[in-house]
């Protein structure tokens, strides 16, 4: 009931063009309001009703408000201020950057990225969010803002290259327009250097933003951007399948990703020796055991599985047999149930894409399989009934 009537009491109050100083003042201003929670709130809700009453204020009033905003946020040492003056900064940019009414900002914007690791951040979490907010204005400095971003990822401090991993994943998002494809070709290769350090510190956040990055430049370019760099992207998706440390949901992400690559780009793959080192990454995850909880769901497991099947169908069998056929013989007798119930999944799943290769010797894959139906899991004896549907199909 309380918070209800304080909620009602704020929508009253910021209705008022009155309310926008006094709430202006707390976010600005560290000796008028000591307390970063409150100067933080007041940001986001200054944010969420400024532009309502905007016009209502003089053209000197509003450049003074835009040329503070602009000055405390590059001395602010708060990130939670930070962040709340950045989102206010990107709800006035654009309203008044289109128009030509904040000339300064860009310019600011630059210089705050040859200054201090803190005014580096909040400047590409600018950029990041202004191009998500007005690609089509954003988009024409491309080029500049790839450099910005670059710099950043390079940057020894962790909150620069997260928001310089974020602020790419908003370019690409944003700005799909040819230019600004190919200036962020250049930023793969230190994304993914960040990428491949966050993963041995345990930071799947960093490692979900650049595997999502690459998936929106396959979903937009159809590989190109991404062709040039598949000798370090390929690696670095195997690296984080088999690294059991990442979030599973990062490693889902990644087997996605992989799934588009055989898809698309099997003979480059292929061409350049990738398969090996995809296919054993695939096996190792297939042997991990699941929760209980997540046994029935597509979980790591099953996009695993899957993503061998289409490795299978869409690589030489020549290249994928030896390494999964080796497989299946080792783990169809080792002491781990998850283990067993791999060697039937993949010799189920290569089944159509091996068929030709496997014919040779079918009988001693069925041998295999009829050695596993007598297992004691339930789960294992499941799987090769599935398994020997596929083989005889």
């Amino acid at each position: 009931q309380v918070i209800r009537q304080a909620e009602e009491g704020l929508k009253q109050v910021t209705a008022q063009p009155a309310c926008v100083q006094p709430l202006f003042t707390c976010a600005v201003d560290a000796t008028a309001c000591p307390h970063p929670q409150l100067r933080q709130l007041a940001a986001i809700v200054l944010r969420k009703k400024i532009m309502r009453h905007w016009r209502k204020f003089t053209y000197a009033d509003r450049n003074a408000m835009q040329a503070t905003i602009l000055s405390v946020l590059r001395g602010e040492q708060s990130a939670p201020v930070r962040a709340g003056l950045v989102g206010l900064v990107v709800v006035i940019a654009k309203a008044t950057l289109p128009s030509r009414q904040w000339d300064e900002l860009l310019p600011t914007i630059n210089t705050m990225t040859n200054a201090t690791p803190i005014e580096q951040e909040s400047a590409i979490r600018l950029i990041g969010e202004l191009t998500e907010t007005m690609p089509h204005i954003m988009g024409e400095h491309a080029q500049v803002l790839s450099g910005v971003i670059g710099a950043g990822l390079g940057s020894p401090h962790g909150p620069v290259q997260k928001a310089s991993l974020i602020a790419m994943t908003q370019l690409v998002e944003g700005c799909d327009n040819e230019e600004a494809l190919d200036a962020v070709r250049n930023l793969i290769p230190p994304a993914l250097q960040v990428a491949q350090a966050a993963t041995t510190n345990g930071q799947s956040e960093a490692v979900g933003r650049v595997i999502e990055m690459l998936s929106l430049l396959a979903e937009q370019t159809a590989a190109p951007v991404l062709q040039p760099h598949l000798s370090i992207i390929v690696p670095f998706c195997s690296h984080v399948l088999s690294d059991a440390g990442v979030d599973d949901g990062v490693r889902i992400q990644a087997l996605e990703f992989v799934r588009w690559l055989v898809h698309t780009r099997p003979k480059s793959l292929n061409k350049k020796g990738m398969v090996p080192a995809l296919v054993q990454a695939l096996l190792e995850v297939s042997c991990e055991e699941e929760d209980e909880d997540e046994a029935d769901e597509a979980g790591l497991f099953r996009y695993a599985i899957f993503t061998l099947d289409s490795v299978a169908c869409n690589a030489p069998s020549r290249v994928v047999l030896p390494a999964t056929a080796a497989f299946v013989h080792q783990q169809s007798t080792s002491t781990e149930w998850a283990c067993r119930r791999a060697a039937a999944c993949v010799l189920g799943v290569i089944a159509e894409g091996c068929e030709n290769k496997m014919r040779k010797s079918i009988g001693d894959w069925i041998q295999s399989l009829l050695r596993l139906l007598s297992d004691a899991e339930p789960r294992v004896r499941a799987e090769v009934i599935i398994a020997q549907l596929r083989v005889i199909s």
